[in-house]
């Protein structure tokens, strides 16, 4: 046998075997053309034979030129072949377990493998043996024994051809998935570009972005943030998410201003890292020094500036993905392409917000102009605006009923149309204050009917400013307090009578009440009668009125009253007696606090509403601005209790043993007649009950409390 040929032994066969030195030394000759067939990475070819000696002899051939996987049966071939598909098979028919020929048809029947060169070998000649080599799906066939030059050829021909085969299939497949690609990309953008111009909550906007962005750089996860720099310069708010739970950033706080993220919100260049780990920026800060456990794993990281049409960073857009290397040039571009678009519509949902919340206000004031206007011209106070010269220019329905001009005879008018001769002077100093910002409150002076009448008039007068800040006007606020001086006076004249005069005095007190809720009443109710508080405060203005007549009868005239007792609920006699109050209540800020249950009484109501009447009027007198009352109605055994208590300063121990004695008063001079106490003891007696009174002056627990015990209380129900 030649030197160059190969030998097997299969079977019963026996050959010699080559001297295996001399057969690499002949094979240098063709190691140009195989590095031509095989490029710089050497093609891997898998070698099954089920002869030790003839498996080892072509594996030192091939191994210089191919990377050889060597087998020693048909089976194990097999597998080896599925878990890594080789660049050629060559294999012996006669093999254990599995031959040649059914490894063949295996391969050929698997989609994956079937395109791979298959060379058979066989120590049986003879063109059927090839033919069935052929039939059964082998690229080549190859006769033992063979010479190296042979089996270099063959393996290197194949190689070649199949070479040969790929490459325009792979070019297309190649082809094919970046048409693809650049499909999907289209459509990607096509549905952001479509969400750009549709939308205007900024909120979805940024969302579809970034959704976009993570699927055209095929990112992991992404993240748009904001602009927004804290008092320190580095924080920096997280507006969307994409691929990852908000909870994954929130237990990392915002990004700081490091040498990585910087950049990107200064809006001075893209960033695009294939390792992040490897790049020189990283770790540099502390406390972690890179990434602090427990982060979303980022090893790829690409970051893109997004930057107005006049050039303000409006954020950043980051992507990151666990595995290295995943961002690629293109990625980089169309991410940069989609910053350009996000910003174009940024811009337009922040002018679309920005016009929706100046529309939003502008309806707001309208609104609050509009209710405005209707509360000026409901009031029953006359309100009036000048400007700094003192001239009239906004009258409502209210000082037309108290001044008797209307509003075309008043505005343009000077103010002093209102003022009699001898008060025209007030005018230049209240102007004067006004200009300097300064409020006037309550000032009481006299004014001037249409007809000439004089009116007393408590005025409350405030600037008005522009939208500068500067002094432009004034608004004023008249109120009708002639009815309350007349009131005043006739009181002041009867308190200086004698015992005559007490006597009237004591009728002008127990008048007053009346009067002053007759006051607040009519005040209250103007016009509109036909409502259902204005029928409510009419009826009450008749029940007092019709009070204050039973009261003048007793007085006077010794007029004993011949009504008949009735069964009474305290708490309801309460209700209508604060009912009364309402304005003195509201005008003090006083905050009334009630416990009520359910009691009923026998007696006299006119006599009942007198005495509630007079105790909760001292309350409300003793108490300061903003101070509190609190009435109960409660049960004691038999008994049924009403207590009124005030966190006033309380009374002086010396003065408690004179509380119930008649013209004894412990208010400021002008301010009561001493009657009140002593008129509502009396009541109490005739209703056979008794009044009790608890005071403290102590800083920390100073008040009044007037406790009223009624020892026929009638059980409920009865």
């Amino acid at each position: 046998m030649p030197p160059s040929q190969v030998s097997s032994r299969t079977g019963s066969e026996q050959r010699g075997l080559p001297n295996l030195d001399e057969q690499q030394a002949k094979i240098k000759e063709h190691d140009g053309l195989t590095a031509v067939i095989q490029g710089d990475k050497k093609p891997t070819v898998l070698l099954a034979d089920g002869d030790a000696d003839m498996r080892e002899s072509v594996q030192r051939l091939l191994q210089k030129h191919y990377r050889v996987i060597a087998i020693a049966n048909g089976q194990e071939a097999l597998d080896a072949v599925l878990r890594e598909i080789p660049d050629l098979v060559l294999a012996d028919i006669t093999m254990p377990v599995l031959d040649g020929l059914g490894l063949l048809t295996a391969l050929r029947s698997n989609p994956a493998t079937q395109v791979i060169p298959i060379v058979l070998m066989s120590a049986r000649a003879g063109e059927e043996s090839r033919i069935q080599g052929f039939q059964s799906g082998a690229d080549d066939y190859l006769t033992k024994p063979f010479t190296h030059r042979e089996l270099l050829a063959r393996v290197g021909a194949r190689l070649a051809l199949s070479k040969l085969r790929k490459e325009p299939v792979e070019r297309e497949r190649d082809q094919r998935r970046k048409a693809e690609m650049a499909e999907e990309e289209l459509r990607i953008l096509q549905r952001l570009g479509m969400t750009l111009s549709a939308e205007l909550d900024l909120k979805k906007l940024v969302q579809a972005v970034t959704d976009a962005g993570r699927e055209l750089s095929k990112a992991e996860f992404g993240a748009f943030f904001n602009n927004l720099i804290d008092s320190d310069g580095e924080k920096y708010q997280v507006h969307t998410l994409s691929g990852a739970p908000l909870e994954a950033f929130e237990k990392f706080g915002l990004p700081s201003n490091t040498s990585l993220f910087g950049p990107t919100f200064r809006g001075e260049c893209a960033i695009r890292i294939d390792d992040v780990y490897e790049d020189p920026r990283y770790g540099k800060n502390a406390p972690f020094y890179g990434m602090p456990p427990g982060h979303l794993p980022v090893r790829s990281y690409l970051a893109i500036p997004v930057i107005s049409r006049s050039a303000e960073v409006l954020g950043g857009l980051f992507f990151g993905h666990r595995e290295v290397g995943v961002f690629t040039e293109r990625a980089e571009r169309l991410i940069e392409g989609l910053a350009r678009q996000a910003a174009v519509a940024i811009d337009n949902a922040r002018l679309y917000e920005r016009a929706q919340r100046e529309t939003e206000e502008r309806k707001r004031a309208e609104g609050a102009s509009v209710l405005l206007a209707a509360i000026v011209q409901s009031s029953d106070d006359a309100i009036i605006s000048k400007d700094l010269n003192g001239m009239i220019t906004s009258w409502n329905r209210g000082a037309e009923q108290i001044f008797g001009y209307t509003a075309e005879e008043a505005v343009g008018q000077p103010v002093t149309l209102l003022m009699p001769p001898e008060r025209v002077n007030e005018e230049p100093e209240i102007l004067r204050r006004i200009r300097s910002g300064e409020r006037i409150e309550h000032y009481e002076t006299v004014r001037s009917h249409q007809d000439g009448t004089r009116l007393d008039i408590s005025l409350s007068i405030s600037p008005l400013f522009d939208n500068q800040g500067q002094v432009v006007g004034a608004s004023k606020i008249a109120r009708n307090i002639t009815d309350r001086k007349r009131m005043e006076a006739t009181l002041l004249k009867a308190h200086g009578l004698g015992v005559a005069g007490r006597m009237a005095a004591s009728i002008a007190h127990e008048i007053n009440n009346p009067l002053e809720a007759v006051t607040n009443l009519l005040y209250l109710m103007r016009s509109d009668v036909k409502s259902e508080i204005g029928i409510k405060y009419l009826a009450t203005a008749e029940a007092e009125l019709a009070r204050v007549a039973q009261i003048t009868r007793k007085t006077l005239a010794y007029y004993r009253d011949t009504s008949k007792p009735e069964s009474l609920d305290l708490s309801t006699l309460i209700t209508e007696t604060l009912s009364v109050f309402v304005k003195k209540i509201g005008n003090k800020e006083i905050t009334v606090v009630r416990t009520d249950q359910l009691c009923l009484v026998h007696g006299f109501k006119g006599d009942l509403l007198q005495l509630f009447s007079n105790l909760i009027a001292n309350a409300i007198d003793a108490v300061s601005q903003g101070g509190r009352i609190d009435i109960s109605v409660s049960t004691s055994g038999e008994a049924a209790v009403v207590a009124v208590h005030d966190n006033g300063a309380g009374i002086a121990p010396d003065h408690k043993s004179k509380l119930f004695e008649p013209f004894f008063t412990t208010k400021e001079q002008h301010m009561g007649t001493g009657l009140g106490l002593w008129i509502s003891r009396e009541i109490a007696r005739k209703h056979g009950a008794e009044i009790a009174v608890e005071s403290s002056t102590d800083a920390s627990s100073h008040g009044t409390t007037l406790t009223v015990t009624f020892s026929n209380r009638e059980p409920a129900g009865a």
